[in-house]
């Protein structure tokens, strides 16, 4: 999970990347956007969410923004 978009983020990776996780403590949440998460979502989210989250995020990144938690800035 969060270590795999450490390494994309590493070798250059800018897209957008949205975690999905179990796990959706404020610790965990935390973890991921340190790695290079533009978003997390708990797992269970329908496949329409996860697609909105992946556009607004990439929509962020083009424009030079990067969000977390659902609009709280980082």
């Amino acid at each position: 999970g969060a270590d795999l978009i450490g390494l994309l983020r590493s070798l250059g990776f800018s897209g957008a990347a949205v975690g999905v996780t179990a796990e959706a403590t404020e610790s965990q949440i935390d973890a991921w956007v340190i790695a290079g998460c533009d978003e997390v979502l708990p797992k269970g989210c329908s496949t329409g969410e996860l697609v909105n989250e992946l556009t607004v995020a990439h929509r962020r990144r083009r424009n030079g923004v990067r969000f977390r938690g659902r609009g709280v800035e980082r």
